[in-house]
């Protein structure tokens, strides 16, 4: 009986450039992938790196690199390890995080399947299992790791989180990530059903708010809809703060005349038969997409160059594209 073929695996290991010994961790890697016969990549972050903000900095660049390592392979996906102890620690912080803005958002933890820039999945199929399980199974194995220094250090705010766990606290907080997971899924499947009734894009730049439908849905549905239209319509990868769409949303509610909102790379635009939300025409980037290439430009439009001379999109001035 013929069996499928098993997928072509490319293993990445992105050197941040950090620390000294970063490249000869990747270059272990690299050797422990060549003994299992699959295929390694290095990519480096090249740069100047940030003084503050530094963790949240690369995480962007793993994962701009990773999907730009994808697309070269031409894969759609990519598999990582986190694993219940990462996810126990990123619902921590961002509970913190929430009890800041008063929101719930992000209290759902890392979602097993991600979309990044829009069309590579990031999936997390180790998310269930604990880490020390994980490396009981490579010890059996006989494979030995490298520990990264920095898991230790106590400037990290996921270090001092992971080191305040105790070992009792495991399986009530897996019971509310996972609470607060279906809790999201439903106002996400909300909010889905919601979108359709209540806004119509108009030649992919506008999105017309319809206010009397918008008014009948509910404040959590409301303030998850127009983030995910500021993130949509401005381009952007992930939604605005909790702080923003409230703003948005008070905005929305009181104008009752011709007013303008820029929020979030946004323009919201109150009139008197509706509301508009669309690209604010500041900050767009300019591209050169040369022959063959296809990119994502401004986080909102993929742009083919299916001819034989380069493209040049830019704003055009002061009346903007």
């Amino acid at each position: 009986k013929s069996r499928p073929s098993f997928p072509e695996i490319v293993a990445v290991t992105i050197d941040h450039g950090l620390r000294p010994e970063s490249r000869d961790e990747a270059n272990y890697v690299g050797e422990l992938c060549q003994k299992a016969g699959i295929s390694h990549r290095i990519l480096s972050w090249h740069g100047q790196k940030p003084d503050t903000g530094l963790s949240a900095k690369a995480r962007e660049i793993r994962y701009k690199l990773l999907c730009d390592a994808a697309r070269d392979a031409g894969a759609g996906i990519i598999l990582t390890g986190h694993t219940l102890d990462d996810q126990v620690e990123t619902f921590l912080m961002r509970s913190d995080r929430s009890v800041a803005d008063s929101s719930e958002r992000g209290q759902a933890g890392m979602a097993l399947a991600t979309l990044l820039e829009r069309e590579v999945w990031l999936v997390r199929p180790l998310l269930n299992m604990r880490r020390e399980e994980l490396g009981d199974y490579l010890r059996m194995l006989g494979v030995t790791w490298k520990d990264d220094p920095s898991n230790d250090s106590l400037k990290y705010e996921r270090v001092r989180v992971r080191k305040s766990i105790q070992e009792n606290d495991l399986d009530e907080l897996q019971s509310k990530i996972k609470h607060k997971a279906s809790k999201r899924l439903n106002l996400n499947a909300e909010v889905t059903t919601a979108l359709p009734s209540c806004v119509t894009v108009l030649g992919g730049i506008k999105a017309q708010i319809n206010r009397e439908n918008w008014y009948q849905q509910k404040p959590g549905v409301q303030e998850l809809a127009v983030g995910v239209l500021l993130a949509i319509m401005g381009g952007q990868s992930f939604l605005p703060s909790a702080t923003s769409c409230r703003k948005a949303l008070k905005f929305i509610e009181e104008a009752d005349t011709h007013s303008k909102l820029s929020i979030g790379r946004c323009i919201i635009e109150t009139r008197p038969e509706n509301t508009l939300l669309y690209r604010e025409m500041r900050s767009i980037p300019a591209l050169t997409v040369e022959p063959g290439m296809s990119v994502i430009w401004d986080g909102r439009y993929r742009l083919t160059n299916a001819g034989k001379r380069s493209v040049i999109i830019d704003a055009c001035g002061v009346q903007g594209l």
